[in-house]
Parts: structure tokens; C-alpha cells; sequence
């Protein structure tokens, strides 16, 4: 009896050390992967991640949603997908799953004001963000 519950705590032991290892060892080979690939901040590895998030939406929009699903649930938050549009100096925001209507502004900060009252605990998604650059 004694002899089987040695081998049970030595395996319990070899097992606890052996998830430790495993974990520096990913830790560490990460670190390093990171570094070579030029990334030692959290701001270049948030540039780094939005790129890939980019790159695997115009790819393939559909692992893109689930994507976003996961992380919204691990948020507990809604991913509402925008589409902005610019007329006559006034940017316009449409949902865009429905063309919705969900805010204009004569600037960044304006338009997210507006869309800001239609919206609580929700990460949106602008798909064409590059038309903000414009407006200050």
C-alpha cells in the first residue's frame, strides 16, 4: 500500500513539474519568437495583432466573425461592424450587417459622440476606418 501511494505522489509531483516546465518553456520561446520578429512593446504587438486581424478579414471574413465572436464573448461584449461614408465634410456611421443609421459627425470626436448614445458595452468594429484619418 505504502508503494502505490509513493508512486501516486511522484507521479503527482512529475506531473505539477512537468506543467511548470512546459509553461517557462512556452513563456521563453515566445519571448524569443517576439524578438526576432522586431516586437518589444505592447504597443508593436497590438499593431502586430491588429494586422493579422486585418489581414485575416479580407481573407476569410467568415473565421474573421467567429474571431471577433470569441473575443466579444470573452469581453461580454457585442461586435457591431461600422461603415462610414463622407459627404460634404460630414462623416456618416451605418451598421453593416443593415445599413442602419448610427451617427454623423464634422469630426472624429463628434462622431463618436453621436454613436456613442445608441451604444453601451460594445466594441465597434469600423471596417473602413481609414476615411477618420480626414476628419480631426
Amino acid at each position: 500500500m505504502d508503494d502505490i501511494l509513493a508512486y501516486v505522489i511522484v507521479l503527482a509531483v512529475g506531473i505539477v513539474i512537468g506543467i511548470w516546465a512546459a509553461n517557462l518553456f512556452h513563456r521563453v520561446m515566445i519571448k524569443i519568437v517576439l524578438k526576432d520578429m522586431g516586437i518589444d512593446s505592447n504597443a508593436k504587438l497590438k499593431r502586430f495583432t491588429e494586422e493579422i486581424q486585418e489581414d485575416l478579414r479580407k481573407r476569410d471574413p467568415e473565421a474573421y466573425a467567429a474571431l471577433m465572436r470569441d473575443i466579444a464573448e470573452d469581453r461580454e461584449q457585442e461586435v457591431v461592424r461600422v461603415r462610414l461614408e463622407a459627404h460634404q465634410g460630414i462623416l456618416f456611421a451605418y451598421r453593416e450587417s443593415d445599413s442602419q443609421f448610427l451617427g454623423q459627425g464634422n469630426t472624429r470626436e463628434d462622431l463618436i459622440k453621436s454613436m456613442g448614445h445608441r451604444f453601451k458595452n460594445v466594441t465597434v468594429e469600423i471596417t473602413n476606418a481609414e476615411l477618420m484619418k480626414d476628419f480631426t
